[in-house]
């Protein structure tokens, strides 16, 4: 399955090989659904095992080790009723009903594959990008021993309250969209930001910010002052992460 960014950035759907569309909803769908709920669906539709095990179902450390190796479609199917909030997590990003063929092993719409068990990875990592996030599945991880699968969890640990102090300065979905609505020339203003799909405001923004640090920084070099020896001005026309 391959990412289109092109198509992406135009807002259009992902065509996956079955037919089937999967698309970055736009703010006012988020809106409409409500943020939590909306990540809910994300950490379902991606098999984000860790985060389901941990926050939602509310797994120690200790209990969670037990699935830490295993594999995220299997662990995440075998129960019905998490099985049932995939289908619906599906849907929200098919905009389709989705159901599940447990003999088959795989989410359809009709006749029409979703994901099975063996590529659902890689749908994980389409429905990321879809949403702003470059990050990939670290789930899948193979240990050759205990010990070496006990220091991968205190790093995951580590990470994660790493997360939590960086969070209290990072900017939320908000302050995004009005920073947008106040940078000068782009067409985007509070009467159609939320027209703009979830990948387009974190592709924008973040063209945006590759802008903004060129321009604060052309001044001192137009004056022939450099920030440092051996800086180079920063540049804006380049490829996005996104």
């Amino acid at each position: 399955m391959e990412f289109n960014r092109k198509k992406a950035f135009l807002g259009k759907p992902i065509i996956l090989p079955s037919g089937v569309k999967l698309y970055s909803p736009t703010i006012d769908e988020i809106d409409e659904l409500d943020d939590r709920l909306y990540y809910l669906y994300l950490l379902f539709a991606s098999f984000n095992k860790h985060e389901i095990f941990t926050k939602i179902l509310d797994f120690s450390d200790k209990d969670f080790e037990y699935y830490q190796g295993s594999n995220s479609y299997y662990a995440l199917t075998k129960d019905p009723i998490l099985t049932e909030k995939i289908c619906e997590s599906l849907s929200f990003f098919t905009k389709e009903k989705v159901l599940y063929d447990e003999k088959a092993t795989c989410f359809h719409i009709n006749e029409n594959q979703v994901c099975n068990a063996t590529d659902y990875h890689s749908f994980s990592n389409l429905i990321k990008q879809l949403n702003g996030i470059g990050e990939l599945d670290q789930s899948e991880v193979k240990f050759k021993n205990e010990k070496a699968k006990r220091v991968f969890s205190k790093i995951l640990k580590l990470k994660e309250n790493s997360k939590k102090v960086n969070n209290k300065n990072q900017l939320d979905i908000k302050d995004i969209l009005s920073i947008l609505c106040n940078a000068p020339d782009n067409g985007i203003d509070i009467f159609n930001v939320s027209k703009l799909t979830i990948y387009q405001v974190y592709e924008h923004f973040e063209r945006f910010q590759l802008k903004e640090t060129n321009r604060r920084h052309l001044p001192l070099w137009t004056n022939g002052r450099q920030l440092q020896e051996g800086s180079e001005l920063p540049e804006w026309i380049l490829k996005t992460n996104l």
